[in-house]
């Protein structure tokens, strides 16, 4: 597994707009895929579960998401991924200090 992350190393900064591309398409299909697989879940508990539609309306905004990011600008594709990344972590961080805090 280790070899595997130093081949990965050296291929992201010997080909740094290949592999952004690639983590775009990635992320792309993820959200597309998991859009459609939640909207369907979210259908198929809707008599057993009040707030299915929530569930449903998360699901086809990350069927949006997706195809934006495969289809859509790859430049915009990538600042948006650099922001959804960047409030992970941020939320990441504020919950791990006030968990420590508690």
């Amino acid at each position: 597994m280790g070899f595997a992350y130093v081949v990965g190393a050296i291929i992201s900064i010997a080909w740094p707009r290949l592999t952004l591309f690639a983590l775009v398409i990635i992320v792309g299909a993820s959200f597309l895929v998991g859009g459609i697989v939640q909207a369907i879940m979210a259908v198929q508990v809707r008599n057993a579960a009040k707030g299915w539609v929530w569930s449903f309306i998360l699901g086809l905004l990350s069927v949006i998401a997706g195809l934006v990011f495969l289809f859509g600008s790859p430049i915009l594709s990538v600042v948006v991924l650099v922001i959804l990344l960047a409030g992970y972590v941020i939320m990441t961080g504020v919950t791990l200090v006030m968990l420590s805090l508690a």
